[in-house]
């Protein structure tokens, strides 16, 4: 589904079309409405192709669309915890973005709303809103983390007093978890730094 909006006035505004929207939130985007942004913003095919799959990879570098002016992708993770398996709580988010546009592709598209909607009242500036995007997923991963820790250390001291094979198991699955969240945050951190450290 996309959703359109002017930033302006502090506020969200909805629009149409895409030509004319400052804010784009979509949430797993058909193959036609993908088509609809690429063409609209002169993106590549393939900018928006794994935007719900696993295959998607955190990354950072500028586009080449004839559209937008100095535009630039950036990929990050966000965790969205209804989902059982960590392969799905770990969600890509696309966000692409010039001066004046802000395109953002999530699985929480509506949680990027609220959170854009809070920020927009103090600025409207395309930055600020990225700069945003990027502490929500990033607090959203660390609660993550810290959420782990009271059940990392009840099955540490469970394995440490008991064979019982449903205790090794759960050990096991945490453990798979945080393996599968290091290599996204290693992944993750190098395309943050890179980020930061554009001028």
């Amino acid at each position: 589904m996309l959703n359109f909006y002017q930033l302006a006035d502090r506020q969200l505004t909805e629009t149409s079309p895409a030509a004319a929207a400052s804010l784009i939130l979509t949430a797993n985007p058909t193959a036609a409405e993908q088509k609809v942004l690429c063409q609209t913003f002169d993106l590549e095919p393939l900018t928006l192709a794994f935007c719900n799959a696993p295959e998607e990879v955190s990354r950072f570098h500028a586009l080449n669309s004839t559209v937008l002016v100095d535009d630039t992708l950036l990929v990050l993770y966000d965790f969205i915890d209804r989902h059982e398996t960590i392969e799905r709580q770990l969600a890509p988010v696309i966000i692409i973005f010039d001066r004046s546009h802000l395109l953002i592709c999530t699985e929480n598209a509506q949680t990027y709303r609220q959170e854009l909607e809070k920020v927009v009242t103090t600025t409207t500036a395309v930055y600020d809103l990225v700069f945003h995007c990027i502490k929500h997923c990033q607090d959203n991963l660390l609660a993550a983390l810290l959420s782990y820790k009271p059940e990392i250390d009840r099955l540490d001291a469970a394995a440490r007093q008991t064979i019982e094979n449903d205790e090794l198991q759960a050990l096991t699955n945490l453990t798979r978890k945080l393996v599968f969240f290091e290599h996204t945050m290693n992944d993750q951190s190098e395309i943050l730094t890179s980020f930061l450290s554009t001028p």
